[in-house]
């Protein structure tokens, strides 16, 4: 199903990790972009927005994009394709900050958000747009 989705909006940003309700039923989509926005209040240290998609309506998660923020004001995207093609298997496993991997896309993506610190008066605003 093409369109733009929040992954996740949060205003309050505590450490630790939160998981965020999947999207569901993309299996038309070929591609999506994701877009991460960050803006910073004060406190924190490192935060990550992972990506990950499920190709078993979300018994397993397959990492495919990981956005990182600090202490700044940023905004990041990544564009990745399901019809790459792959003559040799994809890793999978957790990603680097700021690091994607494309070719592989599930019907189900969802974020899971991890903070080594609490943020205050942060936002962190994470879309994607699948077609």
């Amino acid at each position: 199903m093409a369109g733009t989705y929040p992954l996740a909006i949060m205003s309050s940003i505590n450490e630790g990790e939160v998981v965020f309700t999947p999207i569901k039923y993309l299996s038309s989509a070929h591609a999506v972009t994701l877009y991460g926005r960050f803006v910073y209040g004060s406190g924190g240290g490192q935060l990550f927005a992972n990506i990950e998609t499920s190709l078993d309506s979300g018994s397993t998660w397959i990492p495919i994009a990981c956005f990182a923020f600090t202490t700044i004001n940023s905004s990041k995207a990544f564009n990745l394709s399901g019809l790459k093609d792959q003559i040799s298997p994809i890793p999978i496993g957790a990603l680097s900050g700021d690091e994607a991997i494309s070719g592989i896309l599930g019907d189900w993506i969802r974020a899971r958000v991890v903070a080594d610190a609490d943020y205050v008066n942060s936002t962190l605003d994470l879309r994607m747009t699948a077609r």
